[in-house]
């Protein structure tokens, strides 16, 4: 009689803890109120039924570990609520992330939302599960983003958090993610907007075709002319808040505030398109282009400097540098050419992975550089190898060989990446971390 009545206890039990696990609410209309050390009330949307949720804490900088923990084989449906106690001997305020990943049939989805969880607190969350994920990538636009965002060609994206997102295309539209929707600004429609880089969310500048220049501050973006016609396709903020911008014919050309101005150098030192300037401060700044030039500015001059190696390259198109150690970075150009930047001299690195590389780069450290290629392909460096992730399996159709690539990359840290390219594609790093 007794073995029956513990197994009955064990049924209740167990629907009781099933019941609260899958249906908006417990009988007292509060799924942790009976946990003690805290818990997530998770609310997860999103298209379909899935099952195998796992759950990822993380801290903003993906310092340490991800911790969490994960409840395999449950299946649950679009807004039901689900309860995460609070990992065992864990400080749960370090946290600032959660991620999350399912399965729905054969696919694996994943969804990602700021947090905030005092310790021992009871607070809610909730995450929408997007599909065409790969490796921690996943695919805003399109299709599940849902936004309308138009498949012209992004050119450019910067980021200054994960809730301050522009990205600017070949149409002169300019589009800002706030965390949970895109909007659409026209500003320059009629101009091709090549380069967009920012140092708050109120100065965000744009560049593009003839002479074409704008400032975002805030509420607005304004016209900023420069007074040329040269494509202009990239642009930087010093910290000494002068903006720079490169482009057609070698041209160089500085905002000091009030007004654009030339450079000595412009279309001096050469003659060739440059693509890509970038640097650490004031006396630090690179610009890198076709015919394998490479330009720096110390403050007072710019000059040409030689690259150490022979490429099979045409051209270099972009760059990042290590911004707490001056001296230090990547490029990479067409046809599979990776530059490393050391103690201030460029070599080839013959490392890479043959992916057709040629666009955008973007790191967090030395041991953290992202670069996109040819068919929505990612490779990643962790400070010894280049890693090719699964990104090319979110295409949604491969008809011709490098049709879609990814032109631009912008990140705030390690769990916020962006890379944008052509036919609107928008993929997003950080849903998990592996």
């Amino acid at each position: 009689m007794m073995s029956m009545n513990m197994q009955t206890t064990q049924r209740v039990f167990m629907l009781f803890f099933l019941l609260c696990v899958v249906l908006p609410a417990c009988a007292d209309d509060s799924l942790c109120s009976w946990v003690s050390g805290g818990c997530l009330e998770l609310t997860v949307t999103g298209q379909g039924t899935f099952d195998n949720l796992e759950i990822q804490l993380v801290d903003q900088n993906a310092t340490s570990p991800p911790n969490g923990s994960s409840r395999i084989g449950t299946t649950f449906s679009s807004g039901d609520k689900i309860r995460v106690p609070a990992p065992a001997q864990e400080t749960t305020a370090r946290f600032s992330r959660l991620n999350v990943r399912a399965r729905r049939g054969s696919e694996i989805v994943m969804g990602s939302t700021d947090i905030s969880w005092p310790d021992g607190e009871h607070v809610p969350a909730a995450v929408r599960l997007r599909g065409a994920c790969a490796d921690g990538w996943c695919r805003e636009n399109p299709p599940e983003s849902g936004e309308g965002l138009p498949r012209a060609k992004l050119e450019a994206v910067w980021a200054s958090s994960a809730q301050d997102v522009w990205a600017v295309n070949d149409a002169g539209l300019a589009f800002h993610y706030d965390g949970t929707n895109w909007k659409t600004y026209t500003d320059a429609s009629g101009s091709i907007l090549y380069g967009l880089f920012g140092s708050t969310p109120s100065n965000v500048w744009a560049v593009g075709s003839n002479g074409t220049a704008y400032q975002f501050d805030g509420q607005h973006w304004h016209p900023k002319p420069t007074g040329r016609a040269e494509a202009l396709t990239s642009v930087w903020i010093a910290p000494d808040s002068k903006v720079w911008a490169v482009g057609e014919g070698g041209i160089i050309l500085y905002h000091d505030g009030a007004v654009w101005k030339s450079s000595a150098e412009s279309g001096i030192l050469t003659a060739e398109l440059l693509f890509s300037v970038h640097g650490t401060g004031p006396a630090d700044i690179w610009a890198i282009g076709a015919g394998e030039t490479i330009l720096h500015y110390d403050g007072v001059t710019w000059t040409k400097k030689i690259l150490s190696g022979k490429t099979t390259s045409t051209y270099l198109a972009s760059l990042w540098l290590e911004q707490s150690n001056p001296g230090n970075g990547w490029a990479v150009g067409d046809n599979n050419t990776y530059l490393t930047l050391s103690n201030g001299q460029w070599r080839v690195d013959s490392s890479g992975l043959q992916v057709g590389i040629g666009s955008g780069i973007w790191g967090s450290s030395a041991g953290g550089v992202w670069a996109g290629g040819c068919d929505l392909r990612i490779v990643h460096h962790n400070g010894n190898s280049w890693q090719l992730s699964r990104t090319e399996s979110l295409l949604e159709n491969r008809d011709d060989f490098c049709k879609h690539h990814l032109i631009s990359m912008f990140g705030t840290s390690q769990i916020n990446v962006w890379a944008v390219g052509t036919d609107g594609y928008i993929l997003r790093y950080g849903y998990w971390i592996d």
